[in-house]
């Protein structure tokens, strides 16, 4: 009766010092993916450096692979006009990898993967925002030379 006892407190006491560290651990990357959330929210729309963007995407879709899609399509709304379609592309490709090697469900990694690659297929690159010069020659009229 005694070695029972002993066996289940020292399992016991197992188990709480495995668990604790992993809960605080849960606690920590919630902050870090809170963090690297309002930083690509902060970021300014249509404008924001496609490199930053792309590396605080991947770095969410890291921490939390459930919610890559969210991030993905959060993502794409921050893309600078300039190199935006090849931006997207691999970006999608990436985050479609990590999720694939997150060790989700398989379900849930086909739902994550069918969202990021419907939002990557309608996504329409911005068009840049033409210099001055540009915009007055577009409204100039035609002109004829003799």
């Amino acid at each position: 009766m005694i070695h029972r006892l002993l066996t289940l407190c020292s399992a016991v006491v197992v188990a709480f010092v495995l668990a604790a560290p992993t809960s605080a651990q849960a606690a920590s990357n919630q902050s870090q993916i809170k963090n690297l959330y309002n930083q690509l929210k902060a970021l300014p729309n249509i404008g924001g450096p496609n490199a930053k963007v792309v590396q605080l995407v991947q770095k969410l879709a890291k921490l939390d692979p459930a919610k890559a899609a969210t991030y993905y399509k959060t993502g794409l709304t921050k893309i600078a006009p300039l190199g935006a379609s090849a931006t997207a592309l691999s970006l999608a490709k990436s985050v479609n990898n990590i999720v694939k090697k997150a060790g989700l469900p398989a379900g849930k990694i086909n739902s994550v993967t069918k969202l990021v690659t419907k939002a990557a297929n309608s996504y329409v690159p911005p068009t840049p925002t033409p210099t001055p010069y540009q915009a007055m020659l577009s409204h100039a009229g035609v002109a004829i030379f003799a």
